[in-house]
C-alpha cells in the first residue's frame, strides 16, 4: 500500500457565531458544534463547501482559509446543511432541512413553502441533469425538479412514486433518473413510466438506498443501509458485503468516482475503501490517520486531490506532502453541554460528555482531558464551586477537587464515596460537600467524614440523585430518579412524591430555589413545578406557555427571573410575563437545552445536546471578565 497522507482541516468543532436583534448591540452569541460533517462536498473552482450541522463552510483549497456561514450571518434558514451542488452555471445549491437554497453572486435566494411547493422538509440530494435541470430529494415529500423557473413534484399523492422518503439520485447517459429510497428499494424514472427494483424481485439486499452511482459503461451501483454494494448492468446483480468481499462495512454513505476510473465507497465504521474490481484498498484508523471511520463524501479536485468528509472533519489525501490548515476553533470539541457553573472572576466552567472539563476565562478556552490533565474521566457531569475557588467536579469516574495548583481524586477505592458516577453537586454554608450520585444515593463530604444517605439507612427514597439545592435555611433539596424530590433539614428527610403531595411526576431533572424561597422543580415529562413550603404550582404545555413538559435546566437571576430550558426550547418567566425562544427565531443552536446558567454580569449561558454553546442577554452581551 503506498503511503498516503491526510491533511486535516479542523472545521471549527465550535464556530463563534453572532446574531444581532437590537440596533446597537449583541444579544446573542453561540458556540456550536460541528464535529460531525454532513454529507456532501462541493468543489466551485478553487472553492471547497462543506455542509456540516453548524452551517456551511468554505475553503480556499490553495491557502486553506475558511469561512462559515449560518443563519446569523447569512440568509440561510437553519444551520443544519443537508447537501451542497455547483450547476453548471458555477450557482452552488444548499440543501438544509428545512429547505432549498441557491447562493450566486453573494445573493442568497431560498426556495420554501412560502414561494414554490418545496414543503418544510429535509432536502438530502441535489443533482443537475444534462438540460440543466435541477432534481431535488427530500426525505419526507418526495421528488422534485425546478428549470430555473417552475418547480415539478413527484410525491405519492401526484404519481406513481412508490416512496417520499427519497435519500439519492444519479442520472444516466440516457437522462434516465435513479433514484435510492428508503424503505422502497431503487427506482428508475424515464419521466413517464417508474420501475421499481427492490429486495422482493431484485438482488437488492436492502430496500434502504443510501447512494447511486452510475459509472461511465453505464452499470448501476447502490449502496444500503445495512447489505453493503449492489450492482446492477441491466441483466443480472451482484453484491459485495462483508461476508463475500473485502468490504468492511453493510453500512454505506456514498460511491464515488476518481479520474482514474476507480470507485470510492464510504462506510458507516469501516473507513474508506478504494474499490478497483475486483481488488479493494482500506483506509481506517488503524493502517491510516484518516480522521474517523465513518466517511460521509468524496470528491477529486483538478489536481488529483482526495476530499473526504466524515463525522469528525474534513481531510485532504495527497501523496507526497502534509499541509494543515485551521480555521476558526475556540478549541472546545464537545457535542453535548451537560452542565455549567459560573466560579471565582467570572469564570465558566463547562461540562463536556467526551472532553473533560472546560474553562472559558478572558475570552480565551482551556480544555482539561484524560490527555492533558489528572481528571479521571471526559465525561463530567456537574459542577460546584467553593468561595476559596476550588471547584468539585463529579465524573462518571469518580470525583475531583480541582484548584489552579493541584487535582484530587475521589473514588470508591480511595474514600467512602458512595458510587463512582457522580451526577449532582452542592457546597452548603458551612463548607459541607453534598454529592449525588447515580446509583449510590447522596453523600455529606465535610472535608473528613463522610456520611452516607440511601433508602437502606434511611428515608431518602432514591439510589439516583439528579440535583441538589440548598435554601437560604440550610436546608438541602435533592432531586431524585424516580423517587421525587427529598428535603433534608440536618436532622431527618421529608419526601414528597406523587403519591403524598401534589408534584407532577417522580423523575426529577433539576431543582432550583427563587430569592423569595419558592422551590423550582423540573420533572421528566410532569413540567415545571413550583412549590412555596405549602402549596405547589404545576406549569405545563397544556395550561401555560412552556414549550415541552420535559425540564431539563432551570435557572434563576437575582430579579427572579426564571430561564427553564426544555427538550422544545427555552422559556422565560418574568412575572406573569412568559418569552419563548426557539432555535428558528432565535440565537439558540438547539432546542434541546441541557443546562443553564448565569455569570456575574447578568449573561445566560446555554448548554445544549449536539449543538454546543449559547450565551445571551436582554439589551447586549457582556464578555470578559
Amino acid at each position: 500500500m503506498k503511503n498516503i497522507k491526510y491533511v486535516m482541516i479542523v472545521i471549527s468543532l465550535f464556530i463563534a457565531c453572532s446574531q444581532q436583534y437590537a440596533q446597537t448591540s449583541i444579544e446573542w452569541k453561540s458556540y456550536k458544534t460541528s464535529g460531525r460533517i454532513s454529507n456532501s462536498l462541493a468543489l466551485q473552482g478553487d472553492l471547497l463547501w462543506v455542509a456540516t450541522d453548524a452551517g456551511l463552510v468554505k475553503i480556499d483549497i490553495n491557502t486553506g482559509e475558511s469561512t462559515t456561514y449560518n443563519k446569523t450571518n447569512s440568509k440561510l434558514p437553519s444551520d443544519i446543511i443537508q447537501c451542497v451542488m455547483v450547476d453548471p452555471n458555477f450557482n452552488l445549491w444548499i440543501g438544509t432541512d428545512v429547505c432549498l437554497v441557491k447562493y450566486s453572486n453573494d445573493i442568497w435566494t431560498v426556495f420554501d413553502a412560502s414561494n414554490s411547493p418545496l414543503p418544510y422538509q429535509r432536502v438530502i440530494d441535489l443533482v443537475t441533469d444534462y438540460d440543466g435541470v435541477i432534481w431535488i430529494a427530500t426525505l419526507g415529500d418526495g421528488l422534485y425538479s425546478y428549470n430555473g423557473t417552475n418547480f415539478t413534484s413527484y410525491t405519492t399523492n401526484n404519481s406513481d412514486i412508490p416512496s417520499d422518503m427519497i435519500r439519492s439520485i444519479a442520472i444516466d447517459i440516457n437522462g434516465n433518473k435513479w433514484i435510492g429510497t428508503i424503505g422502497n428499494g431503487l427506482l428508475k424514472f424515464d419521466g413517464k413510466e417508474w420501475k421499481v427494483f427492490n429486495s422482493k424481485n431484485s438482488g437488492i439486499g436492502d430496500d434502504r438506498i443510501t447512494s447511486v452511482y452510475i459509472d461511465p459503461s453505464g452499470i448501476i451501483w447502490a449502496g444500503t443501509f445495512k447489505a453493503g454494494v449492489v450492482k446492477y448492468d441491466g441483466r443480472s446483480w451482484e453484491a459485495f458485503n462483508n461476508q463475500n468481499s473485502q468490504l468492511p462495512d453493510n453500512k454505506i454513505w456514498f460511491i464515488k468516482p476518481d479520474s482514474d476510473g476507480n470507485m470510492w465507497i464510504g462506510t458507516d465504521r469501516g473507513g474508506l475503501v478504494k474499490f478497483d474490481t475486483p481488488d479493494m484498498v482500506i483506509y481506517n484508523q488503524e493502517n491510516s490517520n484518516i480522521p474517523s471511520n465513518s466517511i460521509t463524501s468524496f470528491l477529486v479536485d483538478e489536481s488529483g486531490n482526495k476530499w473526504i468528509s466524515s463525522f469528525k472533519g474534513v481531510a485532504k489525501m495527497d501523496e507526497k506532502k502534509w499541509e494543515t490548515f485551521n480555521s476558526e476553533n475556540t478549541g472546545i470539541s464537545s457535542s453535548n453541554i451537560l452542565s455549567l457553573s459560573v466560579g471565582l472572576q467570572n469564570k465558566l466552567y463547562i461540562a463536556s460528555d467526551d472532553n473533560g472539563l472546560i474553562v472559558f476565562a478572558n475570552n480565551t478556552w482551556q480544555i482539561f482531558n484524560t490527555q492533558n490533565s489528572k481528571i479521571p474521566s471526559n465525561y463530567v457531569r456537574c459542577f460546584a464551586n467553593e468561595k476559596n475557588g476550588d471547584v468539585w467536579i463529579g465524573t462518571d469516574k469518580g470525583l475531583v477537587k480541582y484548584n489552579e495548583f493541584s487535582w484530587t481524586i475521589f473514588d470508591k477505592t480511595n474514600s467512602s464515596l458512595p458510587a463512582d458516577y457522580v451526577t449532582a453537586l452542592a457546597v452548603d454554608a458551612n463548607g459541607n460537600k453534598w454529592i449525588g450520585t447515580y446509583d449510590g444515593g447522596i453523600a455529606k463530604y465535610d472535608g473528613a467524614e463522610w456520611t452516607i444517605f440511601n433508602p437502606e439507612n434511611s428515608t431518602f427514597p432514591s439510589i439516583g440523585v439528579s440535583s441538589i439545592a440548598i435554601d437560604e435555611g440550610g436546608n438541602v433539596w435533592v432531586g431524585t430518579l424516580d423517587g421525587g424530590v427529598a428535603k433534608y433539614d440536618n436532622s431527618q428527610w421529608t419526601v414528597f412524591n406523587t403519591s403524598n403531595s401534589d408534584l407532577s411526576h417522580n423523575k426529577i431533572f433539576d431543582i432550583k430555589i427563587s430569592p423569595i424561597g419558592e422551590k423550582y422543580i423540573g420533572t421528566f415529562g410532569g413540567g415545571l413545578n413550583v412549590f412555596d413550603d405549602e402549596n405547589w404550582k404545576v406549569y405545563n404545555s397544556q395550561n401555560s406557555k412552556l414549550p415541552d413538559d420535559y425540564i431539563t435546566a432551570i435557572a434563576i437571576d437575582d430579579d427572579n427571573i426564571k430561564y427553564i430550558g426544555t427538550n422544545g426550547g427555552m422559556a422565560k418567566i418574568n412575572k406573569d410575563k412568559w418569552t419563548i425562544f426557539k432555535r428558528a427565531e432565535s440565537g439558540l443552536p438547539s432546542d434541546r437545552i441541557l443546562s443553564i446558567t448565569i455569570d456575574e454580569k447578568g449573561n445566560k449561558w446555554i448548554g445544549t445536546a449536539k449543538r454546543g454553546l449559547a450565551v445571551f442577554k436582554d439589551g447586549g452581551i457582556l464578555l470578559g471578565n
